[in-house]
């Protein structure tokens, strides 16, 4: 569309706002209701449509379309990161959890980098198709130059630009797809993930803990008993002799 990068930037704002907000919602509805399975399963879909929507953008579509569409992927991805973070620490012993948590860390950034190196290249090798069907023996240099480039776009002849933006947009859709598949893919794979009642999983320490406190409660109570029972003793033979 030829935006700046100020605008550009500006329409990756909702989608941060959602994230914050989809972090607080699902901290508040775990500790309310005390699930996870229900709520990433619900809320959990949201990226995969609002990425379908993302690859019907084009330049002539409405403002809500394309200032909107991201906060669905922002909020749905925010409370499947939450849940997913829960449902480990609940189902992964205590003697696991610095491992469990630590590979969590590991797999996520090696998601993100493999993402965008998978999104980079798909829209490379597509842009690279588009521009060579759309200038069939024409310069390669300025092929080039538009692939590395798109700042240039705006600098280019009226037929050129629209050939070039042309492109671009078809690059794009491509990698719409691609994060609408791998949301998709990513959606049936937490299907089998088992929930658990959150209020049921506390930690084995604070439970022997617990049982400590007990015992020792029961163990005083009892000595109590115990010195009751002896001062009982050496009162009633004071009450007959008086």
């Amino acid at each position: 569309m030829l935006s700046s990068a100020s605008t550009a930037g500006l329409h990756l704002l909702p989608n941060s706002v959602c994230i914050s907000g989809g972090s607080l919602f699902a901290g508040w509805m775990m500790k309310r209701y005390a699930h996870y399975k229900a709520m990433n399963m619900i809320f959990g879909i949201l990226p995969f449509f609002a990425a379908v929507l993302m690859t019907q953008m084009r330049e002539d579509s409405n403002q809500a379309h394309l200032w909107l569409t991201i906060m669905p992927l922002g909020f749905g991805n925010a409370v499947v990161l939450q849940t997913m973070y829960i449902a480990l620490v609940s189902n992964l012993p205590e003697s696991q959890m610095a491992v469990g948590t630590g590979f969590v860390q590991l797999l996520r950034g090696l998601g993100q980098v493999g993402g965008l190196a998978a999104a980079s290249a798909i829209f490379q090798s597509r842009l690279n198709t588009e521009l060579h069907a759309k200038f069939p023996g024409g310069n390669e240099e300025l092929i080039r130059k538009i692939q590395h480039s798109a700042r240039l776009v705006a600098n280019l002849p009226p037929d050129t630009q629209r050939l070039a933006r042309d492109a671009y947009a078809a690059s794009l859709k491509s990698v719409f797809i691609l994060a609408a598949s791998a949301s998709f893919l990513a959606y049936i794979t937490r299907l089998p993930i088992p929930d658990k009642n959150l209020e049921d999983t506390r930690p084995i320490g604070s439970m022997e803990s617990d049982n400590d406190v007990s015992s020792s409660a029961s163990d005083t109570s009892s000595n109590f008993e115990e010195i009751r029972d002896d001062e009982d003793k050496i009162v009633r033979p004071r009450r007959l002799f008086s």
